[in-house]
């Protein structure tokens, strides 16, 4: 069984990010799409294990939280936390 990562924002990031994502023989899946509302960031990673967003654009509230039922861990790309609902992610055992 995979590990599926979603990559909701649209900046450049280094060539081999990706390769460093999958390791070496690991199962792992990234889908990247541009998510600018809380719907989009469910649809999108509603099955993901792993998110990685700008919570300045993708704000990780506690909808988008409760509807990602697989992740276990959140990765923001900037500085802070205060978009991130600290308390739904402790709640439905987020990183």
């Amino acid at each position: 069984m995979g590990f599926k990562v979603a990559q909701v924002f649209d900046i450049p990031m280094a060539p081999d990010y990706e390769k460093l994502i999958k390791g070496e023989g690991l199962d792992v899946q990234v889908v990247k799409k541009l998510c600018m509302s809380e719907d989009e960031i469910i649809d999108t990673a509603h099955d993901a294990d792993a998110i990685i967003g700008v919570a300045t654009f993708q704000p990780f509230s506690k909808k988008v939280i409760q509807g990602m039922t697989k992740c276990r861990f959140i990765q923001s790309m900037g500085i802070g936390y205060d978009k991130l609902d600290v308390a739904a992610a402790t709640e439905h055992g987020v990183l």
